[in-house]
């Protein structure tokens, strides 16, 4: 409830992204694969940054424009239901 509250948005109940095994939540997996990669004009403020990085989404994007080495399957993401914008690789 506190990590709802502090992102603005309603999560599905995962305890953790780790089933007992130590491998990663099937949830998790599938929420993860199924982010969609945004084009510029998807992006309201490009001068906006990830909040996990702290990069600006115009340097994630201009990283993957240039074909920066490591950097070709970087873009920004959208996070279903809340809307939320952080960076992902595909």
């Amino acid at each position: 409830m506190l990590i709802e509250l502090a992102l603005g948005c309603e999560l599905p109940f995962v305890p953790s992204a780790m089933d007992t095994s130590g491998s990663v939540d099937p949830i998790v997996t599938n929420a993860l694969a199924n982010l969609e990669l945004l084009t510029p004009e998807d992006i309201p403020n490009l001068d906006d940054s990830c909040p996990i990085c702290l990069l600006t989404f115009r340097a994630v994007l201009d990283a993957r424009e240039d074909n920066m080495p490591g950097k070709a399957d970087v873009g920004v993401a959208r996070v279903g239901g809340c809307g939320h914008l952080f960076c992902a690789e595909e």
